[in-house]
């Protein structure tokens, strides 16, 4: 009689267990789907969900940015499709559930000790790595509209504690940096062409450093972005101090010309688009205080319009 009445018991008091794992794993599921998919051992599903809420969210948070453009409305559905579609095919298999209890409560305690460690983590990003957004033409080729950059933060090389660890590297010619303007209350984006102690001439097109001409070598009209073929750019390359970079000139002069020292704590700076940007040459020299981040790499790249369209060989370049 004991013998019989043991495994009824025994399946008595699991069964709030699987009750609560169960609950607990179908709420998840509507929550944070890919969490229990994988908790069931669903790796594939659980892939494919968190792909699709991470991609939606990415385009989500870049349609936002641009305020001009129409939002797509089709993320919406797309997010609540892929919470309801897991949430359904837990409740339809919960057969999975009883058998992977075991799983489910290893995968949350590792969840729980994931979500604390993250929390004691999150804000080093913050202080190693921030995003840009590039809504203007005046470093095309090298940046141009459409273009997501990671940064990385800069401090000053006399700085102690945790800010001395994660400092940039010092700059140097060449270098992209984003600035606040010494000006104006905006954010810049340009390229270091002469450092402190330099003498710096322009007229029209032509740049000498310290007397020195800077060296340029033509590669070809500038076809590459539809969108700016009206300005007729050429491409060159421009070594400075044997950096190498990519700049653009179109075949009208700049009507410019100037020359001035640059003292200690300041950087002369210019944009790549030669033509179309306004730069050290029009509102002077940059303050070092001003340079907030350098640019890494491109990790994102959208043609702008009503139709926009991803630029999917600028995705993941490496900046110089």
């Amino acid at each position: 009689m004991s013998k019989s009445a043991s495994p009824l018991q025994n399946k008595a008091l699991n069964m709030p267990a699987h009750a609560i794992y169960g609950w607990l794993t179908v709420i998840t599921g509507i929550i944070a789907p890919p969490i229990a998919l994988f908790a069931l051992k669903k790796y594939k599903l659980a892939a494919v969900a968190l792909f699709a809420i991470v991609a939606s969210l990415g385009i989500a948070k870049i349609y936002a940015s641009l305020n001009n453009w129409p939002f797509p409305l089709w993320l919406f559905p797309l997010q609540t499709i892929t919470h309801l579609t897991t949430a359904h095919y837990l409740y339809k298999n919960k057969g999975l559930i009883e058998k992977s209890i075991g799983h489910i409560a290893f995968s949350l305690k590792t969840l729980f000790f994931t979500f604390l460690l993250c929390s004691l983590l999150w804000p080093l990003p913050y202080f190693l790595l921030s995003q840009y957004a590039i809504a203007s033409v005046s470093m095309n080729p090298t940046l141009i509209h459409g273009d997501y950059v990671i940064t990385q933060k800069t401090y000053d090389s006399n700085a102690g504690g945790l800010s001395n660890l994660m400092r940039s590297s010092p700059l140097d010619y060449g270098d992209l940096v984003i600035f606040k303007h010494p000006k104006e209350e905006e954010t810049y984006i340009k390229r270091i062409i002469a450092m402190p102690g330099d003498n710096v001439r322009f007229e029209g097109n032509d740049l000498s450093i310290n007397n020195t001409p800077v060296e340029r070598k033509h590669i070809k009209a500038n076809k590459d972005n539809p969108a700016f073929r009206w300005l007729k750019n050429e491409l060159y390359y421009e070594i400075n101090n044997s950096k190498v970079y990519n700049i653009s000139i179109t075949s009208d002069s700049a009507m410019i010309s100037g020359e001035i020292k640059v003292p200690e704590g300041f950087y002369f700076v210019m944009g790549d688009n030669r033509n179309q940007s306004i730069d050290s040459r029009f509102w002077g020299l940059l303050p070092k205080e001003n340079i907030m981040e350098k640019p890494l790499f491109i990790w994102w790249s959208i043609q702008p319009g009503l139709k926009p369209q991803i630029r999917w060989k600028r995705i993941a370049k490496w900046l110089h």
